[in-house]
């Protein structure tokens, strides 16, 4: 038999395994389409200006860039290190808990992944599994700041730089340089100069212990806490709320990192940001306990609250400082592991009551502020804490949630403008809400630990979100990581995977990041994994199980 009788039949076979290709292929194509769009846009009316709406196989590796801004302050510790009598003072101020968490490396990978799960509609991520968001619980356990009191808000006073140096003088013990001072900022390299130059002892004065302890709390603040987007400065208008040492621990920290963190991510969700600020370390944080598919391992307390000193000064650690391995990720896995998210790979319920630092927390005030719908203030910042769309988050039972107001006019409150202006009145109807916060507490339904929600919770949830951001996978010859594997062994892989557009290489099913630091990292258990991932079969999962 010839080739010409043998043909028609491999062309049939052909075409069967064509067409079942092709059908497989609209299928997928159309559950993609279907799970990206939006049926129900009345809750996320802003679609079409927000960055998910633009992912295709052009853009899918352009990462939003986290700006740093607290370089100097752990330059400063490392060289300088701190006085017990120093951070004596910063606890009794409230920002040594901050300082305990340490420096961590911003994964930028992990910070647009959740970027493009924020909705500034809601003030919450839209996961597949259900909204969540970052609460004022987590910013109280977390960071260990305080969550009740009065606002961070004050009025925007306008110097001259004289003016400003004079003030510099008597809070902070030294005149910066004219040159420092910028617009209503301070250059953070003005503080880093003045405290690397000064040595606290056991016998220097408490003056010079206060002012000393006052520069190091600004450098917290613009640095870490509240940065913005200029970086390596400081908002000279935190220096009226470090004017009275006793009475700024009384302030509402917590709440405005909130504000400050809020405003951030939904300004980075408009299309075109490459750049994000704000306090990102603990946004990072809270992944990182939240999120199975990324948790690392916590194998202890950070370097910085290792001594018996620290733990003299503040009995309890905050929760952050447990986490001594900062991994990275690469962005098409965490975003494909985002898609595929089920109920169980997010841990609605982190923090345990029985756990002596959670307890000392609690027990330092009424937790139901936590349940608390209200408004997080910042001096001109001004968000919604909507607790009542994660409820699950507080052990209750998850309904439906009630419309969401605009916010677009909360988003166009700036200080542009606004010179001299007095930022509690101007925001005095949302302070009055905030004194009667306890009258808008949200009351639920407890259910322990079975993240339970309504009947027609998650029916009405997949008609108003966005479940899939990625594009399709015959689009883009993207293989995704098996993600049962990779959320049943993520302490076991390695999570150091890197895709820039310049980090791939071709391979014949398409592109595929290559894990950065190739030679470095390309162990035997690295290789298996990868090899895996790219040409996942049953020979390969076993393999890797042993």
């Amino acid at each position: 038999m010839g080739w010409v009788d043998v043909f028609p039949t491999r062309l049939q076979a052909f075409g069967i395994i064509f067409s079942s290709y092709l059908f497989d292929w609209l299928q997928r194509f159309g559950n993609h389409f279907r799970m990206s769009r939006i049926e129900d846009p009345s809750v996320l009316y802003l679609q079409e200006s927000h960055i998910s709406s633009v992912v295709s196989p052009q853009t899918i590796d352009e990462i939003i860039r986290v700006k740093r801004s607290d370089n100097l302050i752990w330059k400063l510790y490392l060289e300088n290190g701190f006085h017990s009598r120093v951070k004596a003072y910063l606890h009794h101020m409230g920002f040594l808990g901050v300082l305990q968490c340490g420096f961590r490396v911003y994964d930028n990978h992990l910070i647009t992944a959740l970027v493009e799960r924020w909705r500034r509609e809601t003030y919450t991520f839209h996961f597949r599994c259900g909204e969540a968001t970052i609460t004022l619980q987590d910013v109280s356990i977390i960071w260990g700041l305080s969550i009740d009191g009065e606002h961070v808000s004050g009025v925007d006073d306008s110097h001259k730089v004289g003016e400003w140096q004079h003030i510099c003088l008597n809070l902070l013990g030294f005149t910066p340089l004219a040159s420092y001072f910028k617009g209503g900022h301070f250059s953070m390299t003005a503080l880093y100069e003045h405290c690397i130059s000064i040595h606290i002892e056991d016998n220097s004065s408490e003056v010079d212990v206060v002012k000393y302890s006052r520069c190091v709390a600004l450098m917290i603040i613009g640095g870490i806490m509240l940065p913005d987007y200029k970086g390596g400065s400081a908002r000279l208008i935190f220096l009226q709320l470090l004017r009275n040492i006793d009475r700024i621990k009384s302030y509402n920290w917590g709440g405005a990192v909130l504000a400050f963190l809020y405003r951030e991510l939904c300004n980075a969700t408009r299309i075109g940001k490459s750049i994000i600020s704000g306090p990102l370390l603990i946004l990072q944080i809270w992944a990182w306990s939240r999120i199975k598919c990324v948790n690392p391992d916590r194998t202890g307390l950070s370097l910085l609250v290792a001594s018996n000193s620290d733990a003299e000064i503040m009995p309890f650690s905050p929760y952050g400082a447990r986490y001594t391995h900062a991994p990275t990720h690469s962005f098409r896995i965490i975003r494909d592991c985002f898609d595929r998210m089920n109920h169980d790979e997010f841990n609605w319920i982190v923090y345990e009551r029985n756990d002596p630092d959670v307890r000392t927390i609690i027990d330092s005030y009424d937790t139901n502020i936590w349940r608390c719908v209200c408004h997080v203030i910042c001096f001109e910042i001004i968000e919604m804490h909507r607790s009542n769309r994660v409820l699950r988050q507080f052990e209750m039972r998850q309904p439906i949630p009630q419309p969401a107001v605009d916010n677009d006019g909360l988003h166009n409150i700036t200080k542009i403008g606004h010179r001299n202006t007095n930022w509690r009145e101007y925001h005095e109807n949302a302070i009055i809400f905030w004194n009667r916060r306890m009258r808008h507490v949200v009351q639920g339904e407890l259910h322990g630990r079975s993240r339970q929600t309504n009947d027609d919770y998650f029916p009405w949830y997949e008609r108003i979100t966005v479940r899939i951001i990625s594009p399709t996978v015959s689009e883009i010859g993207f293989r995704p990581y098996p993600h049962n594997v990779f959320a049943a062994g993520h302490h076991d892989i390695p999570q150091h995977f890197s895709t820039p557009a310049n980090d791939k290489h071709q391979t014949s099913s398409g592109y595929v990041p290559r894990p950065s630091g190739w030679h470095a990292h390309a162990g035997p258990s690295t290789l298996m994994i990868f090899r895996q991932w790219r040409n996942p079969s049953i020979e390969g999962l076993n393999a890797q199980k042993t």
